[in-house]
């Protein structure tokens, strides 16, 4: 690995290189001596000769529909790293460094994989990009390529010139992966809270973390519900909120957690395609596992920002996330005329348009445009970071900030 610059430091970052879902190329070897302390799932089996594989990993889904070529360097297989990597010290170092596996090695500080990383994290600004320069995918591929030699990867599609970047929902394994990893995490974060943890305030309005978690509580005894109401074609009754002390809050979500993943488990293609009734509206499984997907991802990085550290979104999250933006956002005060934005990044482009007294996804004229990487302007959208503070760009800067007075995200 190359010497850090002056402006580029591991001593800065939060190991983003090693947060998961990743996908890492390893060799037999490799694999049976990590395998105890990284959650890695096999994807492509390890062969004495090089071969170039298509690959369909979640985390890739985003940018090429789930799917990518790799070059797979001879007695290489091709895992992924499914939740956090135990190897990682509380201070953000590597337990395991003189060990550590190739494509660690082979990840090399200040390449254009790592900067963005750390762009989005929000640890470094985003440059301005030039008027004159379009983004280039196959050019990006190239990049990652060069900086990751035992992990090349082929040619990545483009989307033709001029055309909105729609993001699908996740797939139903894809949302079921996500919901399982992110409930695990919340799990094990909010077990580990103090006293004092538990009153700390959040980014999300008036709730800290014992009101954020009572939240989760809900959402997860929620869900429980529709699903049981899907398989079994009954009503789902709307419960109130749940409240309750901090052990008897993170002993029900953990129970809550418990079931759902076990119902997610067993739930049919038929059943992911049945409505569960909710106060006599039908509600989809499928839809209802592609919102809650993305609100554990939001609730995710706000618990980890109310408790100092950051959990940056992964692609499967950006995917869930802004597959359901619209839905997620809650409005505030009416505009006082027609006015129309457009919130695009390298993997999306959404646009809302004001008209007949409320907003809708609709492109318009002369829109206000909002610009910036995936993770940034989520947060942004979503009430989470300012638009300083997110690099955002714009093309009208009172638009841009009255944006947040119009949505004032959930």
């Amino acid at each position: 690995m190359s010497e850090p610059s002056d402006d580029v430091s591991c001593d800065t970052c939060t190991a983003l290189c090693c947060r998961a879902p990743v996908g890492m190329t390893m060799t037999p070897d490799e694999y049976n001596m990590h395998r105890h302390t990284m959650d890695l799932a096999l994807v492509v089996k390890a062969k004495d000769y090089p071969r170039e594989v298509a690959v369909k990993m979640p985390i890739w889904g985003p940018k090429t529909n789930g799917s990518k070529r790799l070059n797979v360097p001879k007695g290489f297989g091709v895992y992924q790293l499914q939740s956090g990597c135990a190897n990682l010290a509380q201070d953000n170092t590597c337990t395991i460094y003189k060990t550590r596996p190739t494509c660690c090695r082979t990840f090399e500080l200040g390449s254009p994989a790592c900067l963005t990383l750390r762009q989005e994290a929000g640890l470094d600004p985003v440059p301005a990009p030039s008027e004159d320069v379009e983004a280039d995918p196959k050019a990006e591929a190239a990049l990652f390529a060069q900086h990751f030699p035992s992990f090349a990867v082929g040619e990545v599609a483009s989307a033709p010139q001029g055309a909105a970047l729609q993001l699908e929902p996740l797939s139903t394994e894809a949302a079921r992966a996500l919901i399982g990893r992110e409930s695990r995490w919340l799990t094990a974060t909010l077990a580990a809270c103090t006293e004092a943890d538990w009153s700390r305030p959040t980014r999300c309005t008036d709730w800290d973390v014992g009101a954020l978690a009572e939240h989760l509580t809900s959402g997860q005894l929620f869900t429980n519900q529709v699903l049981t109401s899907a398989r079994d074609q009954s009503s789902a009754v709307q419960q109130s909120d749940f409240t309750g002390t901090q052990n008897e809050t993170t002993e029900a979500f953990t129970q809550a957690t418990e079931a759902l993943v076990s119902q997610l488990g067993r739930v049919t293609h038929d059943e992911l395609t049945k409505d569960g009734i909710v106060a006599g509206a039908p509600l989809t499984v499928h839809e209802l596992l592609q919102v809650l997907a993305a609100d554990l991802a939001v609730h995710a990085s706000d618990l980890a920002s109310a408790l100092g550290g950051a959990r940056r979104f992964a692609p499967d999250a950006v995917q869930a996330i802004a597959a359901v933006l619209f839905d997620l956002l809650d409005t505030g005060i009416d505009p006082p005329k027609p006015i129309a934005y457009v919130l695009k990044s390298e993997l999306f482009e959404l646009p809302l348009a004001w008209r007949k007294g409320g907003w809708r996804i609709e492109a318009a004229r002369n829109p206000c445009r909002i610009e910036g990487a995936s993770e940034s302007l989520l947060l942004f959208a979503l009430g989470r970071q300012s638009f300083e503070a997110a690099g955002l760009l714009t093309n009208r800067e009172i638009d841009a900030h009255n944006f947040r007075r119009y949505f004032t995200g959930p």
